[in-house]
């Protein structure tokens, strides 16, 4: 009940819907930032955070905005959407997971020591269907193998064994 009766993460100070016209409802929100400039303008995906009626359009919102600045290796600026994300309640499992995976990609690539907790915390959450890799899809799914395979590389053989059974949750089945 906390979560949901929590202040949203507003950018409005920040001139966020500038230019950007306020739909009626959250869900003609996330349709307009779907189809203005094809889903490309984060200012639009802003718009939909100011909604009053958030779930579960605002954790939309946050994933398109976290992989956004992602994509684009603006860590700073994605880190707060996914960190959102993965602070969310164990029963919202599929955006807490892209959240936990936003900041396994975000963490290795900068070497943060929160790395190992935020792993053990995802692989928490796949052992339940659907597969981890469904949840992620193929863009975040890939991204997360990356960082992780080189991680393995790196450190001793008990965290690899960590690593690797994240990894085999990313898979394809066989």
């Amino acid at each position: 009940i906390g979560y949901a009766s929590r202040e949203s993460f507003l950018l409005a100070d920040q001139g966020a819907s500038e230019g950007i016209p306020k739909k009626e409802t959250a869900y003609e929100q996330v349709q307009y930032a779907a189809l203005f400039e094809a889903g490309n303008n984060p200012d639009a995906w802003k718009v939909v955070l100011e909604h009053p009626e958030l779930e579960p359009w605002s954790s939309h919102a946050r994933q398109i905005l976290g992989m956004y600045y992602l994509q684009d290796d603006e860590y700073k600026q994605a880190l707060p959407f996914f960190e959102q994300l993965a602070d969310m309640p164990d029963v919202h499992r599929e955006p807490k997971a892209r959240g936990l995976a936003g900041q396994v990609v975000i963490f290795a690539i900068q070497n943060d020591s929160r790395l190992p907790d935020t792993i053990i915390a995802l692989l928490k959450l796949a052992d339940k269907p659907p597969p981890l890799r469904n949840i992620l899809g193929p863009e975040l799914s890939q991204q997360v193998t990356e960082v992780l395979t080189k991680q393995a590389n790196q450190v001793g053989e008990s965290a690899r064994s960590v690593i690797e059974d994240l990894l085999k949750q990313l898979s394809p089945p066989r």
